[in-house]
């Protein structure tokens, strides 16, 4: 038998010596292992992805822990009344104490917490307060006349129509600040925000969409008016934000993709000044100004008021708690995307 031609192994400490280099280039210390660079960052940068994805689950356990545990409290705050009052004065009295716990709650964490919690306590406080307003105004604030309405009692949608419409403004506010940040001077921060504007312009639309639809169909007797100034420009805003998100998520990520959207972004704006003074100019079907009304017509009562106010504020921590939140998941998307990146490069070395 012929024996098998070996090809001559390289002395064990060459091998050795060009992996430890390969470490302390890539990891910082010498490892004794023959195992090259490519594969050695395969492992280290894996490691770190779970390590950041382990925090993120950490962080929305807690989430749901400080959730939860505020509208368990909610629920019996609003159970607890008709059990131990027998007059509705009292009961009435004792839903006050609802908004007084909440704003004690927010000053709390806008003094004690700061950080990274700051804007998953702004989160949870926002969704209490949210809750809160639309449970307030089914138990607590009266209704209209009946002869202002055609449905009375529809109008308690408002309370969650009017502050999803506000925090809409708000969310395409910061979709233009993050699209003008990008297209002049190419920032990161421009485009998270872009990115976090976008997301919660969409979730907010959809929110004042829908509950202006359940109202139309309860008032007028149709969903929508296909006529009414207001109504279209506010539906062209949400779809503008629609298309924005599934571009950007069907899209592959670069400076020519950024650029098309930070455009659309930009011009789409002129559409929030048009559905703000659209009541104003064109009054046709959707209800005229409230409380900014300049004629002095548009008094609410004084519960109304407070309660509206109320549900404002709250869905202002939301939407700012939502847009922190996101702008921070959008940096560790980034992130995410060097470090891969960066291992698709070693390990094509």
């Amino acid at each position: 038998m012929r024996g098998r031609s070996r090809r001559p192994r390289p002395p064990v400490g060459a091998t050795r010596k060009h992996s430890s280099a390969s470490a302390d280039a890539h990891c910082g210390a010498p490892i004794r292992s023959s195992v090259g660079p490519a594969r050695m960052n395969m492992v280290q940068i894996p490691r770190a992805q779970g390590e950041d994805m382990g925090e993120g689950k950490e962080e929305g356990r807690s989430l749901s822990l400080y959730i939860a545990g505020g509208l368990v409290f909610l629920l019996a705050s609003l159970w607890l009344p008709t059990v131990v009052f027998d007059s509705h004065e009292a009961q009435q009295s004792f839903y006050l104490f609802l908004p007084s716990v909440w704003m004690v709650a927010f000053a709390f964490c806008v003094i004690f917490v700061g950080g990274q919690h700051k804007g998953r306590m702004w989160l949870a406080l926002g969704y209490i307060g949210a809750s809160a307003a639309l449970g307030l105004a089914f138990l607590w604030v009266p209704s209209v006349p009946n002869d202002a309405f055609e449905s009375p009692d529809a109008q308690r949608l408002f309370y969650w129509h009017v502050p999803s419409a506000w925090m809409a403004m708000i969310a395409f506010g910061v979709l233009f600040v993050g699209s003008a940040l990008w297209f002049v001077r190419r920032s990161a921060l421009g485009w998270r925000l872009h990115v976090a504007g976008s997301e919660a312009g969409l979730a907010t639309g959809l929110m004042a969409v829908w509950s202006g639809c359940l109202w139309g169909a309860a008032e007028w007797g149709v969903p929508w008016d296909w006529t009414d100034v207001r109504l279209n420009s506010f539906a062209l805003l949400t779809l503008l934000a629609l298309v924005l998100v599934l571009g950007r998520r069907a899209q592959p990520d670069g400076v020519e993709s950024r650029d098309t959207f930070a455009t659309a972004g930009l011009f789409g704006f002129v559409l929030v000044p048009l559905t703000y003074i659209a009541t104003r100019i064109w009054q046709i079907r959707h209800p005229g100004p409230v409380i900014a009304s300049g004629d002095g017509g548009g008094s609410l009562a004084p519960e109304m008021g407070a309660l509206l106010g109320f549900a404002a504020l709250s869905f202002t921590v939301l939407i700012v708690g939502h847009l922190v939140e996101s702008v921070h998941l959008t940096s560790l998307e980034q992130r995410l995307d060097r470090l891969q990146g960066k291992l698709d490069v070693e390990a094509t070395e």
